[in-house]
């Protein structure tokens, strides 16, 4: 029998145009997010992204969320009968570069470092980063097998 996991996340991002005081905030360049086989090591998916805010400003809320059934308000990855999981962490960071803050599951979490100058980040270039990281003890303790989670991620103007 094979050691190797095969660890999937559907990354659903969220478009905000959330009318606060007449700013628009909008997330763009979001993946979905495969990581493949496993056999040895952590999981690691770092990926850049671009929050745009319209009005001048840069100052955001984050606030990240999961599908997961078996234990809520956490981050899991769950199996297809949803009877085994899989934790993971979320990290976002108001560069580009991987890392960051590790997010709390459902909690609003303030960020600025948002564009100001174009919604897709091509002048100013990408300001954010979203790192998720499954360990590799945690992968070795469940069955082989596939898991997924469908992580939403709301951005909104502050």
């Amino acid at each position: 029998m094979s050691n190797a996991r095969l660890i999937q996340i559907a990354l659903i991002s969220s478009l905000c145009t959330q009318s606060v005081l007449a700013a628009n905030v909008r997330l763009t360049n979001m993946p979905t997010i495969n990581f493949g086989s496993w056999s040895t090591g952590d999981l690691v998916s770092d990926n850049s992204t671009c929050v745009y805010r319209d009005d001048g400003k840069n100052r955001y809320t984050v606030t990240a969320t999961d599908n997961s059934t078996i234990t809520p308000n956490g981050f899991y990855l769950e199996n297809q009968a949803h009877t085994v999981e899989l934790p993971y962490i979320v990290k976002w960071n108001t560069s580009a570069n991987p890392g960051g803050k590790t997010l709390p599951y459902g909690s609003a979490f303030n960020r600025r470092s948002a564009a100001t100058s174009d919604e897709l980040c091509a002048i100013e270039g990408l300001s954010a980063n979203l790192t998720m990281e499954v360990d590799s003890a945690d992968i070795a303790a469940v069955p082989a097998g596939t898991y997924y989670a469908e992580l939403t991620i709301v951005i909104e103007p502050r």
